[in-house]
């Protein structure tokens, strides 16, 4: 509309919005409209293979384990250094994928038909449909407004006497405030999971992301701070967890 000088602001070029960045010569205009792109290039749903993995693939090939049940050991080997990049008191367990996770710590946490589990309203749908293959019900909690992260003082207004486990996701790396969700949980008796799929070493206070769960997941799909394709761990903080999930994820097979 025409201001009072009867100039016209109805339309912009991109030209008119385009704002020198005095410590540089690049514009803020965006990339699309011919600005400096922020990546060099596209982030690409695909695994990053060097020629190090390579070789490494190469010598799992060439010894024939390629499964832990037949006694390869590689899995092992991946689940003992990820639990000792959280501390000597972890245990992992590797799975298939990230929604195996999930339904393995679920499971492991007794969640089953009339239960309810509290989850965030922004997360990716495995974090619900994994609660609805126990036979339970996820409650959707609202996200807080700053972070986007699931609301602790909602999450709490939720509870009943069906709740049994809080499930927040740190969706896109940004850590719930997993501090409150463990005093939350203490306070309630209620299990804490930790859906850590894309939040893998993410500082949550003093701690990282999935150390204060009782049971934590995450996943090596793409895009994923460790990727390989496809795979999950779910991270426990006692030996009798560990034995639980290594059951629930062998067919109900123990150690042995």
């Amino acid at each position: 509309m025409p201001d009072s000088k009867g100039t016209n602001h109805s339309a912009q070029s991109p030209d008119d919005c385009c704002i020198a960045d005095p410590k540089s010569n690049r514009t803020k205009l965006p990339a699309i409209l011919g600005g400096s792109p922020v990546r060099p290039r596209p982030v690409e749903a695909t695994a990053l293979i060097d020629e190090r993995i390579r070789q490494r693939v190469s010598e799992i090939l060439d010894t024939g384990l390629l499964s832990e049940y037949y006694g390869g050991p590689w899995a092992r080997r991946f689940e003992q250094a990820f639990a000792r990049y959280y501390g000597q008191d972890y245990w992992a367990v590797s799975v298939n994928s990230g929604t195996s996770a999930l339904h393995l710590a679920l499971t492991a946490a007794g969640v089953g038909p009339d239960d309810e589990v509290i989850v965030p309203a922004l997360c990716f749908v495995a974090a619900a449909t994994a609660i609805v293959q126990n036979g339970a019900v996820p409650v959707i909690c609202d996200a807080e407004p700053e972070h986007l992260t699931l609301d602790v003082a909602r999450a709490e207004r939720l509870i009943t006497k069906r709740t049994k486990a809080i499930l927040p996701v740190h969706f896109w790396g940004y850590p719930s405030d997993v501090t409150q969700l463990r005093n939350l949980c203490d306070r309630h008796g209620l299990v804490l999971i930790e859906d850590c799929a894309q939040a893998f070493g993410a500082p949550t206070g003093q701690a990282k992301a999935g150390s204060l769960a009782d049971y934590a997941t995450f996943a090596f799909s793409v895009r994923k701070h460790i990727a390989c394709g496809e795979g999950g761990m779910v991270l426990c903080r006692n030996e009798e967890s560990h034995a639980r999930i290594r059951t629930l994820a062998n067919y109900g097979k123990g150690s042995g």
